[in-house]
């Protein structure tokens, strides 16, 4: 399911089984970080990856969750470097 844009059944369709519910605990977000953009990503990378196994599980929920550090650190990132450019000014 490598399409450029997924339906709403789709992204549906790979929710993370309750029985595994408990290797992806909620997240610990900082201010601006908003709830809902988070499930939105690591929804987007389930139904992506589409995990059949615990195992694949694990796996996608470790990508989720590295991808919204990665998110975090570009956005600290380029906050740092707008700061500093304004100083330099």
């Amino acid at each position: 399911m490598n399409g450029l844009v997924q339906t709403a059944r789709e992204l549906s369709a790979t929710a993370l089984p309750a029985e595994l519910e408990a290797l992806a605990p909620p997240p610990l977000l900082l201010p601006g970080e908003h709830l809902d953009q988070y499930h939105a990503l690591r929804q987007a990378i389930f139904a992506d990856l589409a995990p059949q196994s615990a195992i694949e599980w694990l796996l996608a929920i470790d990508v989720a969750e590295l991808s919204w550090g990665i998110q975090r650190y570009r956005m600290l990132r380029h906050k740092l470097l707008e700061t500093y450019r304004q100083k330099g000014d």
